[in-house]
């Protein structure tokens, strides 16, 4: 495992904990249908919380302002700005149509994903009931969505009859959809030509989430945004950012039982 890796670079946590389950599974249904009398895998240590914690890097707010504010200009800076300020999935901006987007009510609906399979793009509808969403944006955003929008009809003025309307909100300059791994690429290579620490794309959703619970925001509400399963996953996932919460639930329950007599 410490040679896994590409370039025989050491395995993520997170990938020695899927082959760990995997193999600890498979062993599993051999010791139950008596073909190995023992599953030792169950000896085997796999990585903690805390390690997989540190998979999950976030910008800090001065990191991020330096990213938007370079990336202003840019074709796609409307995904990014809607990526940093929602914590949307990659395939859920990829897959977002402006008949989603309410510009008036400043929200965006989660009804459609357009992920990648074997390279390929697919159109998808989120998984989970938690996943298909409304999601309110700041005023910023909206504006930024509606300049996004104008542009977006110009292009469409200027190419003519080359343009196919598929009703994308991030789409190519003849209309189409943008491949969700060339979004990725292009958001890395903009990174790297910054002083900020590296981070994909999928890191500004942690970013999001990082940043609204350490400002003391209710973790039920960024589960909601997030598309989370239930708020354990999002406290399970975030809970080391809190901020400060051991010590408010010592003087509010001291606060119920002491007063000036003591």
């Amino acid at each position: 495992m410490a040679e896994g890796g590409r370039g025989g670079r050491p395995l993520s946590p997170k990938t020695v904990l899927r082959v760990h389950r995997v193999i600890r599974k498979a062993i599993g249904d051999a010791e139950r249908k008596g073909i190995l009398q023992r599953n030792v895998a169950r000896l085997a240590d796999k990585p903690s919380t805390a390690q997989l914690d540190t998979e999950r890097p976030a910008w800090t707010p001065d990191e991020l302002r330096t990213f938007l504010a370079a990336a202003e200009g840019d074709e796609l800076f409307a995904l990014y700005r809607l990526a940093a300020l929602t914590g949307m999935r990659r395939s859920e901006l990829c897959g977002l149509r402006w008949e989603d987007v309410s510009l008036a009510d400043q929200t965006v609906r989660v009804r459609q994903t357009l992920g990648v399979t074997n390279g390929v793009p697919r159109v998808s509808t989120p998984k989970s009931r938690r996943s298909r969403r409304v999601i309110d944006i700041d005023d910023r955003t909206t504006d930024i969505l509606r300049t996004h929008a104008g542009q977006q009809r110009q292009a469409a003025e200027f190419v003519g009859e080359g343009w196919t309307d598929t009703g994308y909100v991030f789409a190519t300059v003849i209309g189409t959809p943008q491949h969700p791994d060339n979004v990725s690429k292009r958001f890395v290579a903009l990174v790297r030509t910054l002083e900020v620490r590296y981070l994909t794309l999928y890191g500004l959703r942690h970013t999001h989430a990082t940043h609204l619970l350490a400002m003391g925001k209710n973790p039920r509400m960024v589960s909601e945004r997030l598309g989370h399963a239930d708020v354990a996953f999002t406290l399970q996932v975030y809970g080391h950012v809190l901020p400060g919460h051991q010590r408010e639930a010592a003087e509010a329950a001291a606060g119920l039982v002491d007063d000036d007599r003591y």
